[in-house]
């Protein structure tokens, strides 16, 4: 919520997250991306999607946009 707030209206953010727990996989990653997803849609944020880098192990990139003024305001 806080980023949110922060964050212009209609700005866009972009969240970065490649597990490096020993063992981590294709999997992990993608498991990390939801629960990035699901952060951000709980904090307002809109048209989310994930872009995926194939190292070892697999790099998530989740954006999405601020649609307009943060709640309170």
């Amino acid at each position: 919520g806080e980023l949110r707030r922060l964050l212009r209206p209609a700005g866009r953010i972009a969240l970065v997250s490649q597990p490096r727990c020993p063992g981590a996989t294709r999997d992990t990653t993608a498991q990390a991306a939801r629960e990035l997803q699901d952060l951000l849609t709980r904090a307002g944020f809109t048209h989310l999607r994930v872009e995926t880098l194939e190292l070892d192990p697999p790099v998530a990139c989740v954006l999405a946009d601020n649609p307009g003024h943060p709640p309170g305001r």
